[in-house]
């Protein structure tokens, strides 16, 4: 049963990064999850997936309260940096977003967020 589960989540991921100019590229994803997983906020971090511009995106922010940190990163799903929330990107222009990663002892609040 958990096998199935995690078989039909992986294919519910995939299909939701399916873009038109872009091809989801795991590799980077995880890469980048093991770098945040190594630091020292990884419990103040977390990943959204999110849509922007009619495509699937990645969203890395972090709630850290000792941090000096810049505004959350927008990756398209072969891991290209689109750019910064708030700078670059409207944040009213980003929506559908989800909870695609933090830690088991994730510090943050993410409400009305889901997984």
């Amino acid at each position: 049963m958990k096998l199935t589960t995690c078989l039909l989540f992986i294919l519910l991921v995939l299909a939701s990064c399916r873009d038109d100019d872009a091809v989801f590229d795991e590799a980077w994803l995880n890469a980048r999850i093991a770098e945040i997983q190594q630091s020292s906020i990884a419990d103040y971090s977390f990943i959204l997936q999110a849509q922007y511009d009619k495509r699937s995106v990645f969203i890395f922010d972090n709630c850290c309260p000792f941090c000096a940190s810049l505004p959350p990163q927008v990756h398209a799903v072969d891991g290209t940096l689109i750019g910064y929330m708030g700078i670059d990107i409207d944040e009213a222009e980003v929506n559908q977003k989800t909870i695609y990663w933090q830690t088991e002892n994730g510090q943050c609040v993410l409400t009305d967020l889901h997984r």
